[in-house]
């Protein structure tokens, strides 16, 4: 295991530490006196740890606009995650493993009460927790849960339309499911990061209940302002701070590929890869719209397949109702 001081601050590396355990990893730490956080450098108190597909861009966006808070330009730095990239996904998930490029993340923030970012790798990652409490022992914990059945719908509806996926839903869900290599950044994880009781109790036993907010997806869309009002009161700033127009919401139509080809070409990552480097992305923006998608109604989601993902989410979400002492009612498709 790799650890880089920086002023007070100490910061594991996450590629040479993804193979220690957790108690490893805390020893090291109270050995070299880590933890301690310096307030004159640059360094997030608080982190959104997920779900992945559950509002994480919004609340990054929405507390951005708060004068008291700082979020990370870039919204996902995953730093604090154990996960290796595969092929197929390298070329879309910016990935921070230095320490010093981390923390330049947080250049400017001097002078905000709140300073964050949002990798929704960090929910489902076992190891995170311990590697953010690590680093940051006051650290703040907001996590966002959606209905899992949707949630893995959108998750599918958004790699298919990435050109990532190809499957019809029913079939991903049994590929991804078989799939050997799982994990963020080898698998899709349809089903896996909606089974939230293991991955919100690994931040309760190492934050504690006090210092970990969990909020729900349909709540934050249905009654925007109360929300985030209840986070800044947990980030401890002025809850009446953010601007008029702080929740205004753009919603994009859904947009389907123009057939096989420009399927096959979303799918090609060699092509993705070169564009990316070499065409301005006004001119990638402007083929996009023009060659490669098209509007199109939202799929549906097929009655038979959602039950049987409410049945395969409810006792995991029986669980986590117990474990948060709280009813989750949001969280379920009723029959």
């Amino acid at each position: 295991m790799a650890f880089e001081v920086i002023g007070a601050i100490t910061m594991i590396d996450p590629i040479e530490s993804s193979t220690a355990t957790d108690s490893s990893c805390s020893n090291l730490v109270q050995e070299r006196g880590a933890g301690v956080i310096d307030p004159l450098l640059p360094a997030p108190n608080f982190f959104i740890v997920g779900a992945a597909k559950a509002g994480t861009t919004s609340l990054h966006a929405y507390l951005s606009q708060h004068p008291d808070v700082f979020m990370s330009a870039l919204k996902e730095p995953h730093y604090f995650s154990s996960f290796e990239l595969q092929p197929k996904f390298d070329n879309y998930i910016p990935v921070i493993r230095n320490a010093h490029e981390y923390q330049d993340l947080f250049k400017g923030s001097e002078g905000h009460k709140a300073v964050g970012e949002a990798s929704p790798s960090y929910l489902c990652d076992s190891e995170a927790p311990s590697r953010i409490k690590a680093a940051v022992p006051g650290a703040k914990i907001i996590i966002s849960l959606r209905n899992p059945v949707q949630r893995a719908f959108s998750h599918y509806l958004m790699e298919y339309h990435a050109g990532r996926e190809t499957l019809p839903f029913a079939e991903a869900l049994e590929a991804d499911e078989s799939q050997a290599e799982k994990g963020w950044g080898a698998s899709f994880q349809y089903v896996e990061l909606g089974l939230y009781a293991d991955q919100v109790e690994r931040y309760l036993n190492e934050f504690g209940q006090e210092n970990v907010l969990v909020i729900v997806f349909e709540e934050l869309i249905r009654d925007t302002p109360d929300v985030m009002q209840n986070i800044a009161r947990f980030l401890d700033i002025d809850p009446s701070g953010y601007p008029d127009s702080a929740f205004d919401v753009v919603h994009f139509p859904f947009e389907a590929s123009r057939g096989r080809l420009a399927h096959a070409l979303l799918r090609c990552r060699p092509i993705r890869v070169a564009a990316k480097q070499w065409i301005p992305q006004k001119f990638r923006r402007s083929f996009r719209n023009r060659f490669l998608y098209r509007k199109s109604p939202k799929p549906k989601l097929d009655e038979d397949i959602r039950w049987e993902l409410v049945e395969r989410f409810a006792p995991d979400l029986r669980r986590l109702e117990q474990l948060l002492e709280r009813d989750l009612g949001a969280l379920r498709d009723n029959k």
